[in-house]
């Protein structure tokens, strides 16, 4: 249930003037104890302000915010061919796109929605971040607010997803190695407990392991938290693995350079696969799967328009498929 700025105002025994003056910085001769009380009652109801979309000129903005965590995940290459099919998309609509890179008050420490509602664009698209954005998205949906997020699908009802089919990437590669007959496989990826996509390839690696009537080896799934050791390189090499399938191409890249200082080679001693198709992994001949990242935004933007037309979001999720890049680090037994 939405809290009203009458509530907040008669909990903190001032206007509705003063609350909104305080929330906006116009506090000219309020004073302290005043301000306290308005946070204080901010804060005990779980207010947030949101301007209605009928305040808007026209009723739209014609303007789709794009929500970033960290602007310097935009300097991805990942990232950036997301944005290229964002804009491509959102011009083709004639559309804005807007970049939310503003700090919310300092009254709404932890509470990132804030920065969010004010209505300055017609609907909001979220990219995949470390943090854990469910209560901001819980918010926008509650508040009405279009929402699309990219690269994950555990969201709040009332949230539209864009994700790849990690699922197919997995089992795609596990069926690659089983048919080059390997049997003995194992699974490096990243220890995170916010990011959907390591999480879901994860549990595809061992479905997939599964359907295949493989063992499942001792140890046959190591977690690293940012970059491979050699500790970890060490892990894999211990389970007797013929074949790692990595949960993407960083980690594939990085693990290769690790095995190459231990001695082994790739792929004569052990197959190596990764995920998302970067420039190094082509150069160095990783068989990998890639996902088209510009699709991704294309149909974000598409997904987004639908929800602000008013399409449920269950209707505006949709999943990209992978596609097999076959190369040179897999052999066959």
């Amino acid at each position: 249930m939405r809290t009203n700025i009458r509530q907040v105002a008669a909990l903190a025994g001032v206007s509705r003037t003063t609350v909104s003056n305080v929330l906006l910085g116009k506090e000219g001769r309020i004073t302290s104890a005043k301000r306290e009380e308005v946070l204080r009652a901010v804060e005990q109801l779980g207010y947030l302000p949101v301007r209605s979309s009928l305040q808007n000129r026209n009723g739209e903005t014609r303007v789709l915010a794009l929500a970033l965590h960290d602007p310097l995940l935009a300097r991805s290459e990942f990232h950036s061919q997301v944005y290229a099919g964002i804009c491509q998309a959102a011009l083709e609509n004639d559309y804005d796109v807007l970049t939310v890179l503003r700090s919310a008050p300092d009254w709404a420490v932890n509470r990132s929605a804030v920065r969010l509602l004010d209505r300055r664009s017609d609907g909001i698209l979220f990219f995949q971040s470390d943090e854990d954005n469910s209560a901001t998205l819980k918010a926008l949906a509650l508040h009405g607010i279009p929402v699309v997020a990219c690269y994950q699908r555990d969201v709040p009802d009332g949230i539209a997803w864009v994700d790849p089919d990690n699922h197919a990437a997995i089992h795609g590669l596990v069926e690659l190695l089983v048919d080059s007959g390997h049997t003995r496989i194992a699974h490096l990826t990243y220890k995170v407990e916010h990011q959907f996509d390591f999480r879901e390839r994860k549990r595809a690696f061992i479905d997939s392991i599964e359907q295949a009537d493989l063992p499942r080896l001792a140890g046959g799934i190591v977690e690293t938290l940012n970059t491979v050791t050699i500790e970890v390189a060490e892990q894999l090499v211990a389970t007797g693995a013929t074949a790692i399938v990595c949960g993407n191409d960083f980690l594939a890249m990085q693990l290769w350079d690790l095995l190459d200082s231990m001695g082994l080679r790739v792929p004569e001693d052990i197959s190596l696969t990764g995920i998302d198709n970067q420039m190094p992994s082509v150069h160095r001949g990783l068989t990998t799967m890639e996902f088209s990242y510009a699709k991704v935004g294309v149909l974000a933007v598409e997904a987004l328009i639908s929800r602000i037309s008013g399409k449920s979001a269950e209707e505006c999720c949709f999943e990209v498929a992978p596609q097999l890049r076959e190369r040179t680090s897999v052999r066959q037994l």
